[in-house]
C-alpha cells in the first residue's frame, strides 16, 4: 500500500515539476496552450495568437 502510494505521489510530482519546467523555459507556455485550444496559431515574432 505504501509503494502505490508513493508512486501516486512522485507521478503528481513529476506532473508539476514539468509543467513548472515548461513555464520556465517557454514564458508564454499558458498563453500558447490557450491560443492552440482555441483553434489559433501562435506567431512566434509577435508573440500573439492569430485566428485561422
Amino acid at each position: 500500500m505504501l509503494m502505490l502510494v508513493a508512486t501516486a505521489i512522485l507521478l503528481i510530482v513529476g506532473y508539476f515539476l514539468s509543467l513548472y519546467k515548461l513555464h520556465v523555459l517557454s514564458p508564454d507556455f499558458l498563453e500558447i496552450n490557450k491560443c492552440v485550444e482555441s483553434g489559433g496559431r501562435w506567431n512566434y515574432k509577435s508573440r500573439h495568437c492569430e485566428q485561422v
